[in-house]
């Protein structure tokens, strides 16, 4: 009987306060459902969010290795670049069938390199950009593609790593193309120590008067070039 009683009240509780007690149940179904809500964003990341996340930078240039296992022997470069003569390849020419979109993208591809080089061998980054996009015609040239070769350097006596021919002429083959850039500042720091603190102009006119290279316009081509991409913003 004592229960009856006890379940009698209760329902006249209820029926007499039914609005403050579905009040009660409606804040605590909100709380739980909040609750969750929580756990489940702390759990799962906002999609926007993940779309955020940065994408690793392409790299502009290649890793730094070695150039050769011998070295210590290229320090200093004593190979035959000159060729004593005004007549070559027309190398503007060639330069000229390539698009500009991707002249723009060699040199964007091999700035930090030039500029590093700069930096360390005092030599202007606008001559190593110009001449690399010259003598590797953007890049397209068989022996740039194949043996890395960006500034066709040839083959010598003294050269101790492989060599690779291209119509009939042996020219250096180069790991990556940061060694061929940094075996051109090389040579560069040993046959035109003195032109160091010019400007890209002296390099150009000591080029066209050595016959150096291939181009048998290289000065007068290396200041167009300089001048139209406006390299010479670069140096120093």
């Amino acid at each position: 009987m004592k229960i009856e009683i006890n379940v009698a009240k209760a329902l006249a509780f209820a029926k007499n306060n039914w609005f403050k007690i579905s009040l009660v149940i409606l804040g605590f179904y909100l709380f739980f459902i909040k609750q969750l809500s929580f756990q489940i964003q702390v759990q799962t990341p906002d999609k926007t969010e993940q779309r955020q996340v940065k994408k690793p930078v392409e790299k502009i240039t290649e890793n730094q290795p070695s150039i050769a296992a011998n070295s210590n022997k290229m320090e200093r470069l004593e190979i035959p670049f000159f060729s004593g003569s005004k007549k070559g390849r027309d190398a503007m020419a060639e330069l000229s069938n390539i698009n500009e979109t991707a002249k723009h993208a060699y040199l964007e591809r091999f700035v930090k390199v030039a500029l590093a080089e700069q930096e360390r061998f005092g030599i202007p980054a606008s001559v190593i950009l110009a001449t690399a996009l010259l003598e590797s015609c953007a890049g397209k040239r068989d022996m740039a593609v194949q043996s890395s070769n960006h500034f066709a350097l040839p083959c010598s006596s003294d050269w101790r790593s492989a060599c690779k021919s291209y119509q009939n002429k042996s020219y250096r083959k180069y790991q990556s193309a940061w060694s061929s850039f940094r075996d051109f500042s090389k040579y560069l720091d040993t046959n035109y120590a003195n032109l160091k603190g010019g400007n890209y102009l002296n390099y150009a006119n000591a080029f066209q008067n050595d016959g150096f290279g291939e181009d048998k316009n290289i000065g007068e081509n290396l200041v167009k070039i300089i001048e139209g991409y406006r390299l010479q913003e670069l140096d120093f």
